[in-house]
């Protein structure tokens, strides 16, 4: 099991690690690797490939999260919660396929749940009131992620300038497009140099 550890940020805030880091014994530590692993198998049964064995490569992330985040995402109306949960769970997976993403720290910027790493450029998320039937991940406006997405997936995303990819409330996404899209921005000063930032069709 993933266990989550209580920390202190500056400030007295409250903030959670999620870590695959598994506490006791060597002996203790077996016997969670191999119910995770046994869980795992299950899932993958079942078709949910999310899950991976806890010896495999998604299990190296390491998730803080700031307890505010959790609230604002419920502050949202319902339809929209949704939406912006699945944006959140892509940009976990998207952290935890990429080798070189180590810890993901989720906090709030500006408001809006936000998303930092130690070698990245931070993924924000949201929806306003004064354009409810469109939500949007949001990302540095002065960076080459933006113009980059758009050379690279022209047909495939609406933009808004140079910093947001912005979806309508029935629009479908794109997941493993957008992905790609995250992928870079939370590695940005690593492929920042890379023609189209390393993103691949």
């Amino acid at each position: 099991m993933v266990t989550v550890v209580p920390s202190r940020k500056r400030g007295g805030s409250t903030s959670r690690t999620t870590s695959g880091a598994f506490p006791g014994s060597a002996l203790h530590a077996a016997t969670a690797v191999a119910s995770v692993n046994k869980m795992a198998a299950a899932k993958r049964k079942c078709g949910d490939r999310r899950f991976v064995s806890a010896s495999g490569p998604m299990s190296r992330l390491r998730v803080r999260t700031d307890p505010r985040v959790s609230a604002v995402i419920g502050a949202y109306p319902g339809e929209v919660r949704k939406r912006i949960l699945a944006l959140r769970r892509l940009i976990r997976e998207a952290a935890r396929e990429a080798d070189d993403v180590e810890e993901l720290e989720e906090t709030l910027k500006w408001g809006e749940p936000s998303y930092v790493t130690k070698s990245g450029s931070t993924v924000r998320i949201d929806w306003k009131k004064k354009a409810p039937d469109q939500y949007a991940v949001y990302f540095k406006c002065t960076s080459r992620l933006v113009p980059t997405f758009r050379d690279v997936y022209p047909d495939t995303f609406t933009f808004e300038k140079d910093r947001a990819i912005v979806f309508g409330m029935d629009d479908p996404v794109p997941k493993e497009e957008l992905k790609q899209c995250i992928s870079a921005a939370l590695r940005y000063h690593k492929v920042k140099r890379l023609p189209r930032l390393g993103i691949t069709r």
